[in-house]
Formats: structure tokens, sequence, C-alpha cells
């Protein structure tokens, strides 16, 4: 295999370009995803006539709508934040679209599933008092008089109730990227904005949440009966637009796609990616998917950019020497080559306000409530708003940050944690280690990120910018290839620059053509 002639190399590498240009299933290959991007759509599809999608347009959205409609498509949403628009259309229409010289690509508008755990744990003793902000020493930054007063934290959820004593004065927006009131009736959004940003004032300040000086917005995507990602995008779009006017310096994302996705691909991570170079922090959940495989690879948590944070157990005590990683806590190396997540804060039992007495999630775990609306919650969705609120202290403190050097001193500045290869989060350290340079260096931006310029462009990145030894040749499954597909003449041949190609750090070995 090694002694393949220059002629045998050049058609293995055209078959490879080809499968990565045909306009059929653009991208494809580079989607590490356990289904095909359209196998995945064409399955969901199965179970109803119609199937909700997030569609990239090739060239323009307007060109895209009319190519959606012309296939009897029905457009719910365009986007500004990345090119595409959100559609429903038929089952038998996906082969037409995918087709179609307007469209891109075509994800999935995958459901999103909210970071909690399912595992139900036992609850603490009656009343206790709340530990994981003095474990992590933000108790330390307040007394230095860093609350993180001023700093908008957006969260991205189920909403925030507007009328819980915990954060009077501090919701100073609210919004709803589905039909009816921006109100949280399921209690989830309140409870992860209690945890970043609850001040404790109706239990005495004994349940008090990392950066309680800090404003909130509440931007509600979902509830608990259903969570989509094109939602998610919208929201994470109005975050964008308003980002100024509210000072929204870190948004907190305590979810996770359904759907397995490379982020070079993905929506959602280009959304995500987008809000980061736009200077806001973006903190998301791992999951709770434990060592399953593919468990770190659901976006948003898979984006190489973002904070991913996992979830260790304080186990109630401020003796760190008890804490363990939580076992459904995801975790693992991406398919893209990144390892997940970069940290890991208390994540296990945490008490928060879920706003009101008939939340949803007091209903389903009555024995979960604490005193009065105080309820603890587990998952890497309670552990998110932990580091979110460590974000905005630090942005008190030094409002010049970037998202990188905020990452990068986050990480610097945590403490290794028995058993986990993140390191535990350390607020003093983070927002008074300083200088420890910039994280995310190297990194290759999603596909539809210009490197040079960091905005959205409309046509997907060129051949020129894929790392090939980046491509695990092993993931594509060549059979799935429909070679009568691909539009041979489209191809401009000339276009190639052969004498750039490195033909030696090509490993010819790895790939297998039956």
């Amino acid at each position: 295999m090694n002694q393949f002639p220059a002629l045998r190399r050049a058609s293995l590498l055209l078959i490879a370009i080809a499968v990565l240009a045909v306009s059929a299933t653009p991208l494809s290959t580079l989607s590490p995803q356990p289904d095909g991007a359209l196998a995945a759509i064409t399955q969901q599809a199965a179970a109803s006539e119609s199937v909700g999608v997030i569609i990239r347009a090739a060239a323009d959205t307007d060109s895209l709508v009319a190519a959606i409609e012309a296939a009897g498509g029905t457009v719910e949403r365009q986007y500004t934040i990345i090119p595409a628009v959100q559609a429903t259309v038929s089952r038998s229409a996906l082969a037409t679209l995918a087709a179609d010289a307007a469209v891109a690509y075509i994800s999935l508008d995958a459901t999103i599933e909210m970071a909690t755990s399912d595992e139900v744990e036992d609850p603490l003793a009656p009343s206790p008092d709340s530990v994981f902000a003095a474990l992590i020493r933000a108790t330390d930054v307040w007394a230095a008089g860093i609350t993180g007063s001023g700093v908008g934290i957006a969260v991205i959820d189920t909403g925030i109730n507007t009328r819980d004593a915990n954060f009077k004065g501090r919701i100073v927006a609210t919004t709803s990227m589905l039909r009816g009131p921006s109100s949280d009736k399921t209690g989830h959004g309140t409870h992860v904005a209690g945890i970043a940003a609850g001040d404790g004032k109706r239990s005495d300040g004994r349940f008090t949440g990392v950066a309680p000086g800090a404003n909130l917005i509440a931007v509600k995507v979902g509830n608990l009966d259903g969570v989509n990602v094109g939602d998610a995008i919208a929201g994470m779009e109005w975050v964008l637009e308003n980002a100024s006017r509210y000072n929204i310096r870190v948004v907190n994302l305590s979810f996770t796609s359904t759907v397995a996705e490379s982020y070079l691909v993905s929506p959602l991570d280009a959304a995500v990616e987008q809000l980061w170079l736009n200077g806001i922090v973006v903190v998301a959940a791992a999951g709770n998917r434990g060592t399953d495989a593919f468990a770190a690879d659901h976006p948003p948590a898979n984006d190489p950019l973002v904070i991913t944070v996992g979830a260790f157990s304080d186990e109630a005590t401020l003796d760190s020497t008890d804490d363990f990683l939580k076992s459904w806590s995801s975790r693992g190396l991406s398919r893209d080559g990144f390892e997940k997540p970069e940290v890991v804060a208390p994540g296990s039992r945490l008490i928060a306000t879920v706003g009101f007495s008939r939340a949803e999630l007091i209903q389903l775990y009555p024995q979960n409530v604490i005193e009065g609306t105080y309820f603890q919650m587990g998952g890497t969705s309670a552990s998110a708003p932990v580091v979110a609120g460590v974000v905005a202290l630090m942005i008190e403190a030094n409002p010049g940050l970037t998202p990188d050097q905020v990452k990068a001193r986050i990480v610097a500045g945590a403490d290794p944690l028995v058993g986990s290869l993140a390191p535990q989060i350390d607020a003093w350290d983070a927002v008074f280690g300083g200088d420890a340079g910039l994280a995310n260096q190297g990194i290759q931006l999603s596909l539809w990120i210009d490197p040079a310029t960091g905005l959205i462009q409309n046509e997907p990145a060129s051949l020129d910018s894929i790392t090939w030894d980046s491509i695990t040749w092993d993931s594509i499954t060549w059979d799935s290839i429909t070679w009568d597909s691909i539009t041979w003449d489209s191809i401009t041949w000339d276009s190639i620059t052969w004498d750039s190609i490195t033909w030696d750090s090509i490993t010819w070995d790895s790939i297998v053509i039956e």
C-alpha cells in the first residue's frame, strides 16, 4: 500500500476532493456523527411526513427560500447570525432540496435536552446550607468587593421567573423565541439563573449564587417538554443583537443537542462561535452521557472555542478531599480531536430557587424541595452556571477581558480533581490570577466562518482551509457514497494546485478502497 504510484495517489485524493465538493452531500465527509447528516434527517422524517430542518444557503437566503417553497416546504424563520433558514419540509422533498444549487448543507432541527441528570439523587438533610459558592472561593471574591455587578448574564433556557425576590431589580430583559409568554413555568431556567446569580434574599443568604450582583437576561427557547436547535439559534441571534444594550458578556447554555455532529458543520456551533467572536463568553454544559460513544460530540459542548463544563459532587461539605467527578458527566475526546470538558464545577444537588411552588420541577420531584421554592438539582445543567457566574466576577474586575483571555485564566487557575481529566474551577484564581495568555490559538473555526475576518461567509470554506490530517478517514463509510450523484464536470480541476499538496503527509495505509 505504501508504494502507490503517483497516479494512484492522485486518484484517491481526487475522490476525496469530489466527496467534499459534491453538491448533493456538501461537507458530509467532515461530519463525524454516527449517522450521516442526510440519513439522520431521513430517519427522523420516517416517523412523519414532515420534518424540521435547518438549511444553509449556498449563496443567498432569498434563493434558498425560493428553493424551499418550490419544494413545497415552509420557511419558519430566517437567520442573520448564520446564513440559514429554519424550515419544515416533507420527507419526499429532502433529496430534491439536497441537490438544489441554492442549498449548501441540511441539518436536522434536532431536539435539545436540558442537561439535568436523569439520576434522581437522594435529597440532602432538611434545610442544609449551600456550599458550592464557598467551595470554589467565590465568597472570598465577594469579600474583595466583586459580585459581578453590572455584568449581563444571558440565560438561554426556559425563561426566568421575574417575580422571584432572589433577582429583584436585576432581570434587565426578557424575551421568548416561542409563541406565548416569556415566563418560566418549569423552573429550570430560574434554577440555572439562581446558581449563576441569585442573591439568596429569601433564604437570608444561605442559598446564594456565584455572582449575586450580576444582571440577568432571560431568553426563553423552550420548556422541559421540548427545545429545538432552531429556537436556540434564534435565542443566540437575539443576544448578539442586544448585547451592547444590556452589557451581555456571558451566555449560559445548560443544554445539549440530541444529535452528535461535527462542530465544523453544526449550525448551533456556528452560532455560538459568532457570539464568542463578538466578545461574548459562552459557557456550555458538557451533557450527562458519561463516557458513552460520541459523548463529547454533541453541540454546543463539542465546540472547541466555548468553555465546556463537567460536574463533580461537593458532597455538601467544604472539604475538597471528598469531591468526586459524577459518573454521568460527559467527557472524552471529540471526533474533531478536542478533549472535553475544559473544566469541572459543582453540579450535584445544587440548591437554588425555581421561582414558584407550582413549577414543573417541584411537581415532578417534590422530594427535592429544600425550603419554600428552593430546590436541589443535579447535572451539568447546574455546573455550567457556576462557571458563568465566575465569568461575571472576572469581567467586573477586568472589563477589558476577551473571551479567549477569560478561558485561558479559568483553565490556568483551576485546581486538579482526583479522577478527572479536567480541573475544577477556582473563582479566586480566575479573577485575581493575572494574565494567562490566550486560549483557542490555532483552532480552525466553523467552516461557515471566514478565518481572516471572523465573519460568517455565505460560501463554504475552501478546501485550502482543510487540514487533511484532521480528517478521520476510517470514519467515512465509502459504501454510503453514491458516486453517480457526483457531477464530475462541475469540478474545476485546473483550480487545484497540485504542487501545494504534501503527498508524504497523507497516510495512505489508512485509506481503504473496497
